[in-house]
């Protein structure tokens, strides 16, 4: 997600192949509807032996990518050691699928590294629900398939779990169940002045839903058992399921944009509040 803060030059030129793309993030001064790849490529081709790039550069850039990685990871609370715990266990040539949740917005994306193209699905839009079925796709082609979905983008469409099942699909399921709808809850806080409503989720209890459709099922309570439940997981051939209980663990930090919204939601209630005090004060005064 995109906060256009970024300060960029205003010489900017813009590459995409969807000719709909230009001026779509940043305004630029050329829009160039093209494949990348192809575009850098003659632009390589004509600045090679031509510029002079500082021999520091590539350290600086590292040095910046780690310091990036331990400031994102140091906002991500009890959740900040589950992107190099998956890794440690997870197949190099796994496909990572994701549905829109949470998790996957901020350390699904930021921080879980990824070795190949070919490795990383899920969905470019907003909507929940789909991570499911993409991931069921992309075990049946015969990789073996990590999914992170939340509870409410899994309860939309869990029905397909039974058709990973009978394709015997080769896929983790990771659930990561808050009881609701995250993103939401976090919405409301930042611009209804903190009040909830309709966020919560009655839903299944999976370790059941995973006995139902026959399938082994882990149901994880702390940071510290993720990886073995996962490890666990990955050892069988077809369909897991390994739930992660957020509400023991602990509530997921609030992510950008509504961390700022949510801060600056709360200084001016405070300020608002301050002010009412201040009124009163000065009526008794009187």
């Amino acid at each position: 997600m995109l906060d256009h803060s970024c300060q960029l030059p205003k010489n900017l030129i813009q590459i995409d192949i969807d000719p709909l793309a230009d001026g779509r993030t940043y305004p630029n001064v050329q829009f160039i509807c093209a494949d990348c790849v192809e575009v850098l490529a003659r632009l390589r081709g004509k600045i090679c032996n031509v510029m002079r790039i500082d021999p520091d550069f590539r350290q600086r850039v590292r040095l910046a990518k780690g310091k990036a990685t331990s400031d994102f990871r140091a906002t991500l609370g009890p959740y900040k050691d589950f992107p190099s715990e998956l890794r440690s266990v997870m197949p190099r040539d796994a496909v990572w699928a994701r549905d829109i949740t949470l998790s996957s917005s901020t350390w699904g994306h930021r921080l879980f590294p990824l070795y190949g193209p070919r490795d990383n699905i899920y969905p470019v839009g907003a909507g929940i629900g789909q991570g499911l079925q993409l991931a069921i796709g992309a075990a049946i082609s015969g990789r073996k398939t990590v999914l992170l979905t939340g509870d409410g983008g899994f309860l939309f469409n869990m029905t397909e779990l039974w058709t990973a099942v009978q394709e015997n699909a080769d896929i983790v399921i990771i659930v990561m169940n808050d009881n609701g709808y995250g993103v939401i809850k976090y919405m409301q806080d930042a611009m209804c002045n903190g009040r909830r409503a309709f966020g919560d989720l009655l839903g299944p209890d999976l370790l059941k839903l995973g006995d139902l459709a026959g399938i082994s099922a882990w149901r994880v309570n702390s940071a510290e058992e993720v990886r073995t439940a996962v490890a666990n997981a990955l050892e069988v051939k077809g369909p897991t399921l390994v739930e992660i209980n957020m509400q023991a663990i602990g509530e997921f930090p609030p992510y950008y944009p509504y961390s700022n919204m949510i801060e600056r939601a709360r200084a001016q209630r405070q300020d608002a509040a301050n002010s009412s005090d201040s009124s009163i004060n000065v009526q008794k005064s009187a």
